[in-house]
């Protein structure tokens, strides 16, 4: 198993992870999440939808190890699914790295998924991370349940 009781993240990838631009298209406006700071685009979005919280997530790449453009595809049209299934609103996005050295990863905005089923989600698509955001609309990143940062 890939998991086991407190694997550790190397910190400069959960840096990595702190630093990423999370995009979203909002019909024809742009939305751009950053860990830990407040976005009033995403509050006055939830506020609309009636949703008191959601995440940011990607099937892309799972364990953050690249994997192959069609595998990644694939995996995230199976989240899609997954998400649609569940009856959140779901927005088309992408992260992106600062640094440029890792290709922007397709992803999406999930309104109305609680913070353990943010977690699942980490879980079922093997993912170190995802964004979580409560009320406040500052999202947070959300560690996979047997990680840890080194």
């Amino acid at each position: 198993l890939w998991f086991m009781n407190h694997f550790r993240i190397d910190a400069a990838l959960y840096e990595a992870y702190r630093s990423t631009r999370y995009s979203a298209w909002i019909g024809d406006e742009g939305l751009v999440l950053r860990v830990d700071e407040a976005n009033p685009t995403l509050e006055r979005l939830m506020r609309r939808e009636g949703v008191t919280s959601g995440c940011f997530v990607t099937a892309w790449n799972p364990r953050g190890e690249h994997s192959d453009n069609g595998t990644n595809r694939n995996a995230n049209a199976q989240l899609l699914v997954a998400l649609q299934e569940k009856g959140w609103q779901v927005f088309e996005g992408e992260g992106k790295g600062e640094a440029g050295d890792w290709p922007a990863e397709a992803s999406y905005l999930v309104l109305g998924c609680s913070m353990d089923d943010a977690s699942g989600l980490c879980v079922d698509f093997r993912q170190n991370a995802v964004l979580w955001f409560a009320s406040d609309a500052i999202p947070k990143l959300l560690l996979h349940p047997d990680l840890e940062v080194a």
